[in-house]
This record gives C-alpha cells, sequence and structure tokens, in this order.
C-alpha cells in the first residue's frame, strides 16, 4: 500500500520527526526506500503489510 506525501499539506510533526521515523521503520524492515529523482519513494514491506 503505497503511501503519497504532498509537499504542499503541512503534516502536524517536523519533517526531522518523519524522517527518523521513517528511519527507524526502515531498520525495522516494516518499510523499504527508493530514490526517485530529488525524493525518496516509501514503500511497505512484506512484514509491514502482515503487521497492518
Amino acid at each position: 500500500m503505497p503511501f503519497i506525501f504532498c509537499p504542499q499539506a503541512r503534516p502536524p510533526v517536523t519533517p526531522s520527526a518523519v524522517s527518523q521515523h521513517l528511519r527507524i521503520l526502515r531498520e525495522s524492515g516494516l518499510v523499504e526506500r527508493e530514490p526517485s529523482g530529488r525524493l525518496v519513494l516509501y514503500t511497505t514491506t512484506e512484514l509491514g503489510e502482515r503487521l497492518l
């Protein structure tokens, strides 16, 4: 299940907090990252899907 980030929207947390959370999720094997130009796309792994 892909997550779409809209850069114009203001998330309720800081960008650094989002980055820290994504790092923990990636290190835990729950999401994967894929560079796409200047962006980085995150998707859930099979393990992440099973835990949702």
